[in-house]
């Protein structure tokens, strides 16, 4: 299964993506953020959900592992498939999403096209049991899968493949000035900052 993709942007379009990497294009569908951070002709690195159907292989992007889990999680909802699972983290981070079912906010969900009364508050019933082992941006859930001991400058390459200037990604890691910190740390840390400002 594949699990994780880094290459170049050959098209961006609604929706998915066509990463290219080793001479092969790999298609992609991405929820928004994901799409307004990557851009045609540079370099993004994906962690990936692997569904293999009877009609095909179709891979899901995203760029943290949290994310992911929480896609695996939403398509396990009866009735919420892949793309209601990506609209949804669309128009939520990770945070606000379990803020969300934590406070069993459907009037939030139901402001997204395409997910109606019922849907809301059926996910918000079978996650409510979930949501405190899936993670978050602040929490420890995200596994490192780059190399320790250049943990900053994979953090910066990882920066720049999501779209900051060299400059600024090696700012931000620099601002974050936590040396022993591994790579998915630093990245998240890094973007906590950036937030913030």
């Amino acid at each position: 299964m594949i699990a994780y993709l880094r290459g170049t942007v050959l098209v961006k379009q609604a929706g998915q993506i066509i990463l290219e990497t080793g001479g092969v294009g790999y298609e992609l569908a991405v929820p928004l953020s994901v799409l307004e951070r990557v851009h045609e002709g540079q370099e993004a690195a994906l962690f990936v959900h692997h569904a293999v159907r009877d009609d095909g292989h179709y891979l899901y992007g995203f760029h943290t592992l949290e994310q992911r889990s929480w896609f695996r999680e939403l398509i396990r909802v009866s009735g919420i498939g892949p793309k209601i699972a990506l609209l949804i983290l669309s128009g939520f981070d990770v945070e606000m999403l379990a803020q969300t079912v934590r406070a069993q906010d459907s009037a939030a969900l139901v402001k997204l096209p395409g997910v109606g009364k019922k849907t809301a508050e059926r996910l918000l019933v079978e996650l409510n049991d979930r949501v405190g082992r899936l993670p978050t941006a602040g929490g420890a859930g995200q596994g490192s899968i780059l190399r320790p001991a250049s943990a900053r400058l994979d953090a910066e390459e990882a920066l720049v493949a999501l779209g900051y200037k060299p400059a600024e990604a090696a700012q931000l890691i620099e601002r974050v000035g936590d040396d022993d910190a591994d790579t998915d740390t630093l990245i998240r840390r890094a973007l906590q900052l950036k937030f913030k400002t």
